[in-house]
């Protein structure tokens, strides 16, 4: 009985590692190649795994989809949930005073910009979540309720204190996508960004001199031509 059982423990082991490894491998091929382009074949031998394991783990080429959408929502999320989480305790207060709103917006950018900048694997989350945004799927609505909505609005959130603006203004929805925009440019469009400033890869003290150029400009934004109001 103590044999069976490890036995069975073993062959589940076994199988998360399969379905991860699936997962990873899913990230990068969708990426690269988008749905269409991405054979289960590919995918198999990509993860380095039987071909019958996608369809015994996720049942075929679109369960596979579908979830690597979910596990890179899982990922991000996991990876900035306690920044979003200490925002929204900071929020519930009614008091904060307009230095502490900048701060924290500051470092919500800096923290945004060092995860899709810094980390390992940005590269090829980035490719996947590219082509959601040119063709969303029904993996789109993963990405966007889990991580872009749930950053964008605390962001909006602080923004729109400052401005004294609602959060879902359409003005402080807009200033905050061009704000985020300068972050995504140095990951969408690496190739031209990395060439003109002669980077061969972002290390930290480049990414350090992206952050200071963003604070510089979102202060810049912050202080420009408000009445007392708040409204540019």
């Amino acid at each position: 009985m103590v044999k069976k059982q490890v036995g069975l423990f073993a062959q589940r082991e076994r199988g998360g590692d399969t379905r991860a490894r699936l997962l990873e491998a899913a990230i990068d091929v969708f990426g690269r190649y988008g749905y269409d382009g991405a054979s289960t074949r590919l995918l198999a031998e990509q993860a380095g795994v039987n071909l019958a394991a996608i369809p015994y783990h996720f049942g075929g080429k679109q369960g596979v989809y579908q979830a690597a959408a979910e596990w890179l929502a899982g990922e991000v999320g996991e990876r900035i949930e306690p920044v979003l989480q200490a925002l929204r305790t900071a929020l519930a207060r009614d008091d904060l005073a307009p230095a502490e709103l900048r701060l924290m917006l500051h470092g919500l950018i800096e923290r945004i910009s060092a995860l899709l900048l810094g980390t390992p694997g940005a590269e090829r989350w980035a490719r996947f979540v590219i082509r959601e945004q040119m063709d969303p799927s029904p993996a789109f609505d993963v990405l966007y309720e889990r991580v872009m909505l749930q950053v964008h609005g605390l962001a909006c959130q602080l923004l729109g204190r400052l401005r004294g603006r609602p959060p879902d203004d359409p003005v402080i929805m807009t200033e905050m996508f061009t704000i985020v925009g300068q972050i995504l440019v140095f990951r969408v469009a690496r190739a031209t960004t990395q060439r003109r400033l002669g980077w061969a890869s972002y290390t930290p003290e480049r990414i350090g001199l992206i952050q200071a150029v963003l604070r510089r400009n979102l202060d810049a934004m912050l202080d420009a031509g408000l009445d007392a109001g708040g409204r540019p």
